[in-house]
């Protein structure tokens, strides 16, 4: 026997429940790629009932048999079967045509229903010799029920509304699996060439014999610049995927002095990542193995060797050979790192290093221009004298720069045979090494790892061993660690024991020195740890408690490293995460609010300030009023107009009461109301002028004023607009869980705007903070009906367990007329607000017997 529904009042809410317009369509997918001639390739149908309920469903698919051959996908089978899906549980009618090209499949359910986007087939075919391009289309006409159909669940209408079809092409190429990533020959410039004009333009070509080369996907980095096929820096290119020659013309000149980085990286069309291809050229020539000997600075032994020889007295004079004869500080050559890495001066002429280390200083002989007397370098009060090295036709010397961090003038004086000198000046920038902290930058940690890494598409331990470093550092005593790099992106890994890892966001390079500042956080004792079975239950409940907040502090302090203070997490937050709490908040207030609600609530809230501050307090108002429910019409437009010239004189928007009132001067008048969902004059009252607590109601006659400043407040009832037919009970729940979920993601879009703010507090951000709110508040009053005091309950009528998901509807007993539909939750409970009236009400569930 069918279980029966019965009712018992007690307490309960209320929903809005929305209107649904179901469609749905059949689509392949992808709609348009390159296959391989001959090879087995795959196309999927995809059906998408979009919000609809469906149990069957058949689709009719054309193709051109000349171009294309259908693959058996069930060879136990007689004939050619494309592959069924998983979009309903039984499949039939599974027919390929190769003579007429067309494909049928039919899919439907016994037990469980589509609801949703699912895959309704797949066809397996290959491109034919010859067929550079080929189609399949969908069969679909509107209205028709001889093409492609989805079929509604209990209605059986036909859902659908559209398709998309598929348009594909054909090229050569094998049908083996490509694992092998394109590759790059012939770059020119060459690799570590010197001597390259600084106009020269960068060429290379880029080849892969399979699938071919993906031009979307090749990205060539010259010193900095990303050059694509179609970003705001685009290389030119000719070839086919399987060998292309690629020309980069870049924007600008080579630095002088300065080698020139590029990086090489592009995939193919298998999806095979090539490791980057990275070289340089126009690198400067290399420093000597050795420092100069006494030898070679023309002293006999060591001892005689001057390490600080006295500066001439003429060091402060200008240069006296012709300007044309001049040196340049970049005539010189600075390299660190034992002479691995050389420190090219900036626009400034400034030599960056670390402070307390070893710089060797050369240049050329071929750079003087008259025979060579000596040359002399002071920094720091202290000077050194650059001897020749037959071995490199040069001028070298080591100076051991100041252990204070500082910067300090750089001088140096050249003096010639003949009588003349020149003086050429710079600045020495020392630098100090950085150190690993925690708590306090005074809290510096020894023994901590410190692990440099390259940043790249594959990142990397970054090779210290030829510039004559290590990597990884542990910090000494002081918490010191630093490193000598080549320009570059890095990143850093700090470890220790009792610690939380800690890396460092990517950092860019160009001064040679790392020396990053790095804090990293005590990770708090585990419980196992404070707790001591020999001590007293007391103190190890103190040791816990203690611990719990510890922990509380560590994850505080994470989220303030990771998120608050990471400049990623930051940037992800103002590109990403805000637009799309913006997007969220658009929809989800958007479908909620009514713009016929929106322009009245916005005339009340600036035109009418009063009944919204307090509206209580005053008396003599008119009420709009729902003829059959009863209840206040709440933002009803009121517009009083003269009678004689159809003057618009005033206009009136109620509130959640219903209330208006107008003041008028003599005269003759008449009323209209505007609200969406109602008409006015009412039609069922048309002939009263008392209904229940509501008196001189109002049906549009003429009103006449014969005193100044006549307060004017009849009672306008208006009749609810429509037949009010009864929607099916599948789409009112599916509405009631709608409006369960704006209702969750309402409030939770403040929290989000929140937490952005907090991540990036911009005023822009916390501009969409306030917007946020001020749209919470909007949908509060306009898309939230009022709360009432009771429920009713609905419960089944065995067990008296309650009964969710039933659908309740309110009718007036003397019309007949459908006044609002809700839908019980999980309690059983509706509710619906009414004036004084004679009703019923009927549920219904699937499962149960109609009440």
């Amino acid at each position: 026997m069918r279980r029966i529904i019965y009712t018992i009042a007690a307490v309960g809410f209320s929903f809005l429940v929305g209107h649904v317009v179901f469609a749905a369509r059949f689509e392949l997918t992808p709609p348009s790629t390159g296959f391989i001639t001959g090879c087995d390739s795959a196309i999927s149908i995809e059906i998408d009932t979009e919000g609809a309920t469906s149990d069957a469903a058949n689709v009719l698919v054309h193709y051109d048999p000349t171009k294309i051959e259908i693959v058996d996908t069930n060879p136990t089978v007689a004939g050619i079967q494309i592959r069924n899906g998983n979009a309903y549980e039984a499949y039939a009618d599974n027919v390929v045509l190769p003579g007429s090209g067309l494909i049928r499949l039919t899919g439907f359910s016994f037990l469980g229903h589509l609801s949703g986007r699912a895959t309704f087939g797949t066809i397996i075919f290959r491109g034919r010799a010859g067929a550079a391009d080929a189609a399949f289309t969908i069969e679909y006409v509107a209205g028709s029920t001889t093409d492609s159909n989805i079929a509604e669940f209990l209605t059986s209408d036909d859902l659908l509304t559209g398709v998309g079809n598929g348009s594909y092409t054909f090229r050569g190429g094998s049908c083996v699996a490509d694992v092998v990533p394109p590759n790059v020959l012939n770059p020119a410039p060459a690799p570590d060439e010197r001597g390259v004009p600084l106009d020269t333009n960068i060429t290379f070509d880029i080849r892969d014999s399979q699938s071919g080369v993906d031009l979307d996907t090749l990205t060539v980095n010259v010193d900095g610049i990303i050059y694509t096929r179609g970003g705001l820096n685009r290389f030119s290119f000719v070839g086919t995927p399987e060998s292309y020659a690629v020309a980069i013309n870049p924007d600008t000149d080579f630095t002088p002095g300065a080698p020139v980085l590029v990086e090489i990286n592009a995939s193919d069309f298998s999806g095979n990542n090539m490791a980057p291809y990275r070289y340089l050229f126009n690198q400067p020539a290399a420093p000597p193995p050795i420092p100069p000997s006494c030898e070679a600075l023309g002293c006999a032994a060591p001892a005689e060797c001057t390490a600080e020889p006295v500066l001439p007295e003429d060091i402060a004079e200008e240069p006296t050979v012709p300007e044309s004869q001049q040196l340049f500080l970049s005539d010189f050559s600075f390299y660190g790192a034992d002479g691995t890495i050389q420190f090219l001066p900036n626009r400034n002429n400034e030599i960056t290093t670390l402070a307390n280390s070893s710089v060797i200083v050369s240049i050329a002989a071929s750079k003087f221009p008259r025979e060579v007397e000596r040359v002399v370098l002071a920094v720091n009060s202290f000077s050194y004298l650059l001897g020749y090295n037959s071995t490199a036709d040069a001028y070298q010397t080591i100076l051991r720069v100041p252990a204070s961090v500082a910067r300090f003038p750089l001088i140096i004086l050249v003096d010639y045979i003949d009588g003349a000198h020149d003086r050429v000046e710079g600045t020495f920038v020392l630098l100090s090494r950085g150190f690993v902290w925690q708590g306090t930058a005074a809290n510096k940690l020894s023994g901590a790892t410190v692990t440099l890494y390259e940043s790249s598409s594959t990142p990397r331990v970054w090779d210290a061993v030829p510039y004559h470093q290590v990597n990884p550092q542990t910090t000494d005593m002081q918490g010191q660690f630093s490193y000598l790099v080549p320009p570059g992106r890095y990143y850093l890994l700090v470890q220790k024991d009792g610690y939380r890892d800690q890396t460092t966001p990517v950092f860019e390079i160009a001064n040679n020195v790392v020396n990053q500042n790095v804090e990293i956080l005590v990770k708090p004792p585990t419980l196992a740890e404070v707790w001591d079975p020999a001590a007293p239950v007391t103190e190890n409940i103190q040791n816990v408690v203690q611990n719990l907040g510890e922990k509380t502090i560590y994850a505080a302090e994470v989220l303030q490293k990771d998120v608050l203070d990471n400049p990623e997490v930051e940037k992800t937050n103002e590109n990403i995460a805000a637009p799309a709490v913006v997007a969220v908040a658009i929809v989800s207030y958007g479908t909620a609010i009514s713009f016929g609600s929106l322009l009245p609530f916005l005339q009340l809230l600036f035109t009418q300030p009063i009944l919204l501050l307090f509206p209580k307090r005053r008396k003599g108002w008119g009420v709009v009023y729902h003829s059959l429910s009863k209840m206040p019409v709440d933002l009803a437009i009121v517009r009083l107009y003269e009678k004689v010239t159809n003057r618009l004189v005033q206009t009136r928007v109620t509130d959640k009461g219903g209330r208006f009132a107008f003041f008028v001067q003599p005269g003759q008048y008449f009323i209209k109301v505007i609200k969406p969902d109602f008409s006015f004059p009412t039609n069922f009252l048309k002939d009263k002028k008392e209904d229940e607590k509501y008196f001189d109601l109002y049906h549009g006659e003429e009103i006449t004023v014969t005193e100044k400043n006549t307060l004017v407040t009849p009672n306008i009832p208006v009749d609810p607009a429509g037949e009010g037919k009864t929607k099916p009970d599948k789409r009112i729940v599916l509405a009631y869980f709608g409006r369960k979920v704006q209702n969750i993601i309402a409030p939770l879009g403040i929290l989000a705007a929140a937490v952005s703010v907090l991540i990036s507090p911009r005023i822009w951000m916390m501009g969409v903070l306030v917007g946020h709110c001020l749209l919470y508040a909007l949908f509060r009053r306009l898309a939230r009906s009022k709360k009432p005091k009771s429920w009713g309950i609905v419960y089944e009528n065995q067990t008296k367990a309650p009964v969710g998901l039933t659908v309740a509807r309110i009718f007036d007993t003397e019309y007949n007329k459908l006044l609002e539909t809700q839908v019980t939750d999980g309690r059983g409970r509706y509710s619906f607000l009414v004036g004084n009236n004679a009703y019923y009400v009927t549920f219904s569930k699937p499962g149960f017997a109609p009440k």
